[in-house]
């Protein structure tokens, strides 16, 4: 690998490193203050679910100096709702002429994908400098938008220093890529838990009812076959069963009892890898 990659692949990879996490991190502090972000974060009162990095973070607060690229993004995007989604719509990469905040944090997590997804052999010149040039134009806009000249210090100090690419390289492969889709929150989670459950709390149990419905239309039949097993039930389930003689109905009957019913009283012929197996895509 020649060295003149390297040092273009690293001189990016200080830019993924270190002035990137300090851009969002300033426009973080411009939306809110990290004590605000400390006293809602002690109240539990975040709908994000943050990794267990990210927990590490968020305790250091008001001290937000290690904040990623992503929590930054995660808290402004998916937490407060302050960003407005770009032109090109969030994952695309902006037009030249989209220069709103959102754009330009859009090119932020674009190129810090980018760069630490390339091959080190294909940073050629042509690549570098022309996202060396797209970075300098994104932190003078976003320093005049927090009305400063901080970022635009920090990009021409790393454009002049010079690196280990070894280590800056190293210190890169332990970037990863910035997801952009929606977190999961607690709240997402229960609604999903919540859509799983429909089909285990109503629809299995119609299913298994209707099929011993079919096989034994008459409840009280089916109780008297139960009787010479009756004591191999729980007390509870006999209960149930005992009630079948006057109800004549199995809606009292769940998921489990009819499946023991089914299987302890051969009502059906055995599945075809036999019960408490996974049955096979064509079984």
């Amino acid at each position: 690998m020649s060295d003149i990659f390297k040092e273009r692949h690293a001189k990016l990879g200080c830019m993924v490193l270190r002035l990137f996490p300090k851009v969002m991190q300033m426009i973080l502090k411009d939306y809110i203050t990290p004590k605000g972000l400390q006293t809602r974060f002690s109240k539990n009162d975040f709908r994000l679910v943050f990794t267990n990095n990210e927990v590490v973070l968020m305790e250091k607060l008001p001290n937000i100096d290690d904040f990623t690229v992503e929590i930054s993004y995660k808290i402004l995007r998916f937490e407060f709702n302050m960003l407005h989604e770009p032109k090109c719509k969030w994952g695309n990469v902006p037009h030249y002429t989209d220069v709103e905040i959102a754009d330009d944090i859009q090119r932020i997590i674009h190129a810090t994908n980018s760069i630490i997804k390339i091959n080190t052999n294909n940073v050629t010149e042509n690549y570098s400098e022309n996202l060396l040039e797209e970075i300098k134009m994104m932190v003078t806009r976003i320093d005049s938008y927090l009305k400063q000249d901080d970022l635009g210090s920090l990009y021409n100090s790393l454009c002049r220093s010079e690196t280990d690419s070894n280590a800056i390289l190293q210190d890169l492969t332990s970037v990863k890529a910035i997801e952009e889709s929606l977190p999961d929150t607690e709240s997402d989670k229960r609604e999903r838990f919540s859509r799983l459950s429909i089909p285990i709390i109503e629809t299995f149990p119609k299913i298994q009812r209707d099929v011993i419905g079919k096989i034994m239309p008459v409840a009280k039949r089916l109780y008297q076959k139960c009787i010479p097993v009756l004591t191999t039930f729980y007390p509870e389930q006999q209960k149930i069963i005992k009630e079948l003689q006057y109800s004549n109905t199995y809606d009292s009957l769940d998921v489990t009892l009819i499946y023991q019913l089914l299987r302890r009283l051969k009502l059906l012929p055995p599945p075809t890898k036999g019960w408490n197996k996974l049955p096979d895509k064509v079984d």
